[in-house]
């Protein structure tokens, strides 16, 4: 089997072989069961240090990429729902368009699902904070610090859905998102801030069909003002 790596030239040499060894995996030229190459040829196929090459395998262990056995060798190992979730995995397979919008679909999802949870169980703290965020929005002073703003509110928003694995799942998504140069929309300030009211004045009433309608109003929004970039 032949597998074509690339020399390392950066000073963040672990983190590029993890990247390429996950990249590998992912393009399927090294599959749930293969050997890894050894020590010595991996070196000097990237060009770097024993300890480069033994720390990076240990990342990669420790996150249930490969499985190591003594005197058998470092094998892959299948990868599992948290395997997938991994942000070095991720981040390796960001760099497919396709990848990249079904990441914008998932938070789409995501944002509208916990609001309506929130709207079941927010408290009043809760609300308050979210109430905070969209005041901090209203006080921007452009459009950049308003679309920065507003990710915090709908993540304040996603936190009042008190589901810890869609929290960490929202966290993970605006993270890979923000890396990978998330994109942002033309907007009308007065028009993104009266959006948002409206979903506040809906999670304040507790009404899921009126929250339901505020976040798709929101995502609406945004597809249409993205035409214009």
């Amino acid at each position: 089997m032949l597998i074509v790596l690339q020399k390392i030239t950066t000073l963040t040499a672990k983190e590029e072989v993890i990247k390429q060894l996950i990249t590998l995996i992912k393009d399927g030229k090294l599959k749930p069961g293969d050997k890894l190459p050894n020590e010595k040829e991996l070196m000097e196929k990237l060009s770097v240090g024993r300890s480069t090459i033994r720390e990076a395998k240990q990342v990669l262990i420790s996150k249930n990429i490969l499985e190591s056995y003594p005197g058998k060798g470092t094998f892959i190992k299948d990868l599992e729902f948290d395997v997938i979730l991994d942000e070095d995995v991720l981040d390796a397979i960001l760099k497919e368009d396709d990848v990249l919008y079904s990441l914008y679909e998932a938070r789409e999802i995501i944002d509208i699902e916990t609001a309506v949870l929130a709207a079941q169980r927010a408290t009043d703290d809760d609300i308050s904070k979210i109430t905070h965020a969209l005041q901090l929005m209203k006080e921007a002073m452009d459009e950049d610090e308003l679309f920065e703003q507003g990710l915090h509110f709908h993540m304040a928003i996603c936190k009042a859905s008190h589901n810890p694995i869609l929290i960490r799942l929202y966290y993970l998504i605006l993270k890979l998102l923000r890396k990978n140069q998330y994109s942002k929309y033309v907007i009308n300030m007065q028009d993104e801030i009266r959006i948002h009211e409206d979903i506040v004045i809906a999670l304040k009433e507790k009404c899921v069909n009126k929250t339901r309608e505020a976040v798709n109003a929101h995502f609406n929004y945004v597809r249409e003002s993205s035409k214009e970039n």
